[in-house]
């Protein structure tokens, strides 16, 4: 507990309260814990419960409950930032429980403006086994020719303009492309086989 103690003391966090304060209202934070928590206010006092710290024109109220109770505090935002602002380092919707990095207005879950390296990425996918059932209708090459002269794209994949616009779904891509793959891997056993008559034919 020391050493918690002592890292807390440590660092600095700031919550930015998203609706407007004046003299008669209140904004409320909720903390969790496994057991009861307490909190020290700034001038004198312990309090296991609740604590309202006084700030000259407004109070703001921290619930302190146990991870079993309801909590009874509005959703409220959480920023890091620099000085002055508009970077964006870290922001989670209170509302939504989104959570934003490079941007104040997270759309998704895990919502990144820039660029992010990891070791490994695991997405959940379908696959596309179907392709090798007996009634998967595949299509002829003749008419995959007069497909992709027309539309200048592979039948069910997104246009490019369409990938630039919208972007895509990793795991429904991933599948489509593999759904590809197995097309062509039928088209070549199937050009194979063509070729193994042909030489047939010719011998005879």
């Amino acid at each position: 507990m020391s050493r918690l103690n002592n890292y807390l003391k440590a660092i600095s966090v700031s919550f930015l309260l998203t609706s407007s304060i004046n003299a008669h209202s209140q904004e409320s934070i909720t903390l969790y814990g496994e057991q009861p928590l307490q909190f020290t206010s700034t001038g004198t006092g312990l309090y296991t419960k609740s604590a309202i710290y006084n700030a000259p024109s407004y109070g703001l109220l921290i619930d302190l409950v146990k991870k079993s109770d309801v909590p009874s505090g509005i959703p409220i935002d959480f920023e890091i930032d620099a000085r002055g602002g508009g970077h964006n380092f870290l922001f989670i919707k209170g509302s939504t429980g989104n959570i934003g990095i490079g941007t104040a207005n997270p759309s998704y879950k895990l919502d990144v403006i820039g660029t992010i390296r990891a070791r490994e990425v695991k997405v959940d996918m379908s696959g596309a086994d179907f392709v090798f059932e007996k009634d998967y209708g595949l299509m002829p090459l003749e008419e995959l020719e007069v497909f992709i002269n027309a539309k200048k794209h592979l039948p069910e994949i997104e246009t490019a303009a369409e990938m630039q616009a919208e972007g895509v779904e990793l795991g429904e891509l991933n599948t489509k492309l593999l759904q590809k793959i197995e097309e062509l891997t039928l088209y070549v056993i199937g050009l194979k086989k063509e070729i193994e008559e042909l030489k047939s034919n010719q011998k005879n």
